[in-house]
């Protein structure tokens, strides 16, 4: 049978408790956020529990949960945003736009250009482990990390950058 995101938080509840780790790095979604205003910080309102979906949904309290742990343990909760790389499933975004493509499905935009997003490869999400984990004596008990690309794209531009690769791939064959 399937285990629930629940269920591992109620377990990894009691090793915090019974063990007290030095460090926790919990992955949450960026896509607790209400978007309302052009740049996303840490302290950006969230949605209305009600407005969010069952995956978010399930972010959020598992996020109060982990939280509500009362003793030394350093908690991160990480809220990346659109993690892209190799090995990636397919129903994430850049995989489905990749097969989309790739098969010549049409792929709709809600505007001309679609939604901005802020994409990141799954290297730079390694890389601030890391340093999360070489600093974890200097870091706050409790707090919360964007973890976001650098560059605000357009899903026309990503959209863009997976035809040309297409189109190299194909020319290389």
């Amino acid at each position: 049978h399937a285990v629930s995101e629940f269920e591992v938080i109620n377990k990894s509840c009691e090793y915090i408790s019974n063990y007290h780790p030095r460090l926790v790095i919990y992955f949450s979604t960026g896509g607790l956020y209400k978007f309302d205003s052009f740049c996303v910080t840490e302290s950006s309102t969230l949605k209305n529990i009600y407005a969010m979906n069952q995956y978010s949904k399930t972010k959020y309290l598992c996020e109060k949960v982990l939280g509500s742990i009362d003793n030394d343990t350093k908690l991160v909760i990480l809220r990346p945003f659109f993690i892209f790389g190799p090995g990636q499933k397919e129903h994430f975004l850049i995989p489905r736009l990749y097969r989309k493509l790739i098969s010549n499905e049409d792929i709709e935009l809600e505007s001309k250009n679609g939604p901005k997003i802020n994409p990141v490869y799954v290297r730079d999400v390694c890389l601030t482990l890391k340093k999360l984990i070489d600093h974890v004596e200097s870091l706050e008990r409790r707090f919360i990390l964007n973890v976001a690309g650098k560059e605000l794209v357009s899903l026309r531009t990503i959209i863009s950058e997976i035809k040309s690769i297409i189109e190299i791939g194909r020319a290389h064959v």
